[in-house]
């Protein structure tokens, strides 16, 4: 005879925060979008300047470089970049910080 089935524990149950709204699968959600962008392009500038750095180095070792080479420039180059990588993903995050108070 079949009864009534109780539900089975499945096991620990996950709780997400209650300040979380759950959005539906197809809602484009822009700012996980804009951080992984930028997650993206700081690891695509880690990759180009650790090549040309090998690079750099490979050359420099074969002979040594002129003073005006490019290889001399490197440290400024990178700290350029990645200083206005850093500052995008501050604006865009304080930007979201304003929308969200604006609501």
């Amino acid at each position: 005879m079949a009864g009534p089935t109780e539900p089975q524990d499945t096991g620990p149950q996950l709780h997400r925060p209650a300040d979380r709204q759950l959005q539906p699968a197809g809602v484009f959600q822009r700012e996980r979008f804009l951080l992984r962008l930028v997650a993206l392009i700081l690891i695509g500038e880690v990759l180009l300047f650790a090549l040309g750095a090998a690079t750099c180095i490979v050359q420099s070792r074969r002979s040594p470089l002129p003073q005006g080479s490019l290889c001399h420039r490197v440290d400024s180059s990178l700290e350029a970049a990645f200083a206005v990588a850093l500052n995008t993903l501050l604006a865009l995050l304080g930007g979201k910080a304003v929308g969200d108070n604006t609501r």
